[in-house]
Formats: structure tokens, sequence, C-alpha cells
């Protein structure tokens, strides 16, 4: 989309003139951007390296939308077809981190009391044992992908071996994050989104990542775990990682001093896949 309606301004505004607004300006209107056609809450992708222009998307649109489409410059819209095979309620796939994509397959344990360490993170997996040799295993990277071009993928009754041998269905498995609210506090699943802006965290470095407006949970990350994400990607600001999916396993937390707001802190980046913009171009 080449342009949205900016709340904050009181009117529809071109990407182009969006993306010479100051950082802090963009950061201000952030909350407030939305489809021009069917009004669902947008975001901005900066200027791509490889050309494409700076543009607005939107994830989803609301169904028939007539601003949803697949091309290459839009940053939201419809769904991609996919080659991959469906899945039957009889299939389950032992689920790989990103580290492990090419090595053997580990099991994950953690504390299942949902206790957290004093600076209110939750507390890192260790590694045990092998994986069974039973199941085919799947990567996060490919979760994420067909979550987020798949609709019918997100209500599959395959199943996923998650961290610590635990089976669930993939629909019960992975949850969208702008549907978890506290009712998912200290639940260990797979929450999966779009990052619609980032903001500093002035306390270490880091980097909060808006999920949704209000309301929504937010995912953080830390000044170390930020510049590897970057590195990762090859990218050299936070700010362009809006408009990107993401998918996490890690348990939601809420705020001690803020009762209802959520939070996601991705302290273990095995576990954290992200997608950009235009790896997914809908």
């Amino acid at each position: 989309m080449y342009e949205a309606w900016v709340g904050a301004m009181g009117r529809v505004v071109l990407a182009s003139e969006y993306e010479g607004l100051s950082s802090d300006e963009r950061w201000s209107c952030a909350e407030s951007l939305s489809c021009t056609a069917c009004e669902q809450p947008a975001y901005f992708i900066r200027r791509a390296r490889n050309g494409r222009a700076a543009c607005f998307g939107a994830r989803p649109h609301v169904e028939g939308c007539e601003l949803a489409s697949t091309l290459t410059e839009d940053g939201g819209g419809g769904y991609l077809p996919s080659e991959e095979a469906r899945w039957t309620s009889d299939d389950e796939f032992v689920l790989r981190s990103i580290r492990a994509s090419h090595a053997a397959i580990r099991h994950m344990v953690h504390d299942s009391s949902g206790a957290i360490d004093p600076d209110g993170r939750a507390r890192r997996y260790t590694q045990h044992g092998r994986g069974s040799d039973a199941h085919a295993s799947i990567g996060m990277e490919v979760v994420l992908r067909r979550l987020i071009r798949e609709p019918s993928f997100r209500k599959s009754r395959a199943r996923l071996v998650l961290p610590g041998a635990e089976s669930r269905t993939i629909r019960t498995a992975c949850i969208e994050v702008i549907d978890a609210g506290p009712s998912r506090k200290n639940q260990w699943r797979l929450y999966w989104g779009t990052i619609r802006y980032a903001n500093f965290d002035d306390r270490d470095g880091g980097c909060w990542l808006n999920l949704g407006r209000r309301g929504a949970p937010t995912l953080h990350l830390t000044s170390a775990d930020l510049e590897t994400v970057l590195e990762r990607h090859k990218l050299d600001d936070p700010e362009e990682l809006q408009g990107a999916s993401f998918l996490y396993f890690g348990p939601l937390r809420e705020a001690t001093k803020r009762p209802g707001r959520m939070y996601v802190f991705a302290d273990d980046l095995d576990w954290l896949a992200i997608r950009m913009p235009d790896e997914d171009p809908i």
C-alpha cells in the first residue's frame, strides 16, 4: 500500500511523505495507522536495499479488501500459495529450533512452575537427551512461513512435539499474539504475529517491538539479543524490523506493576524465527 490513514494526523498520508518524517514523528503516529479501505491496523515498511520503495502494510486485511494483493511492493494482505503438502490429523512433527536446523534434535525442558528470574525474564531452557527418531522434524522457519501463508494451516489438527516433549495440535500450540491476553499468562506456546513498530528501551539499550494496538502484547529484546537479530538479518536499524513476522516459543508474561499488560521476552534466540517483509510480499 502506498498510502494509509494516519489518525494522529487526521488524514491520508503517502508512504513517501511518511518516510520523510523523523523517527520520533513516525513513532508518535505508529499506533494510528490504518488501511484506507478496510480500516485494519497498518504499519510502515522502510525502503528496502533491493530498491523496493517505502510502503505500508496490513496483515491481515479484512477478507475481500480491495487493497489486499500479492504485489511485491505491498507489505501486507492476502496469502501466497504454498507448495507444501497438507498435514493430516495423523501427522506428528518434532519442532526444531533455529540452531538445530542442521543438527541432531534435542528435547528441551523448562521450569514448569512458570517461575521467572529476579529481573522478570523467563529462565533459559536446559538441554538434555536426544529427540525421538520415530517422528519427522520441522523447523521454526517452516512453521512461521506456513502460518503466514496458509490460514488453513493455523487450524490444523496435526501435532507438534514441543520442547519438553509435550505434544499439541498446531491449532492449540500456535497462538497469534494479538489474540493472546492475560488468560495465557505463563503458558508456553508458539506465539506469532507481525512487528508493527520498534521503540528503544532506554534502560538497557534493547528494544520493545509493538505487535498491535493498545492491549496487544509487546515483544522485548535485550541490547545483546537485538544486536544478534540485526546481524542475523543484515539490518542496520531496529526500525527495519517493522512489517516483519515472528514466531517465538516461550511463555507469555504479565507486567508486575501493570496488571493485564502482557509481554513476550525473547530470551532464547534459538527459538525466535523472523521473516522479513520481502520474504512474504503480500
